[in-house]
């Protein structure tokens, strides 16, 4: 066999593979991105549209929040096939749909509609109720801080559960570096 056909046939089936993972990634992307949006349509309204202070919040607090949403799309929404390999695979899918096909605010509903609450459900209005008894909109900027909080750090953070003594600190000084933020982010707000 002559050099120029080897070549020619090594180059059809390179192209052939790349067009194969091409192909599967388009699919692969828009299936996610229609499981993304079938979980933001299940939330409830509360979530979809999460009150004033939780945004607000929400863009100065949740600096690795495209990373957690990626992988939570990832878990939820491709089937759980393959290794270790694999599952970054998705992973980095996921986080280019997330970057790339979800909107600013599509991305920051989708956050509050996935956190966890502590008896394992999940959404802001869910973990609201929990921790305070009231629904988000009627926190003040504190509660809502401690949301976040049991949002970087687990639900291990509620104030409904015991905690360890060393759990309990590392969960209150998060919630102090959060709360130092505080008066930084009112002082950027616009004013009205």
């Amino acid at each position: 066999m002559r050099k120029s056909t080897l070549l020619q046939i090594l180059g059809a089936i390179t192209l052939a593979a790349i067009l194969i993972v091409s192909a599967r990634a388009f699919f692969t992307a828009r299936s996610q991105v229609s499981c993304a949006l079938r979980i933001l349509g299940s939330a409830p309204p509360s979530d979809q549209s999460p009150p004033a202070t939780y945004s607000r919040l929400a863009a100065a607090f949740w600096q690795h929040r495209d990373l957690y949403l990626a992988r939570v799309l990832a878990q939820e929404c491709t089937p759980d096939a393959g290794g270790a390999l694999r599952k970054a695979q998705r992973q980095a899918l996921s986080l280019a749909v997330v970057k790339t096909r979800l909107s600013p605010s599509q991305r920051e509903s989708l956050g509050a509609v996935l956190l966890q609450a502590p008896d394992g459900g999940r959404g802001l209005t869910r973990l609201a109720q929990a921790e305070w008894g009231r629904p988000p909109a009627d926190l003040d900027e504190q509660e809502m801080t401690w949301l976040f909080v049991i949002g970087q750090m687990g639900p291990g953070c509620s104030r409904q559960r015991a905690l360890s003594e060393p759990d309990r600190q590392v969960c209150a000084s998060r919630y102090q570096s959060l709360l130092a933020e505080l008066p930084r982010l009112r002082s950027s707000a616009p004013q009205t």
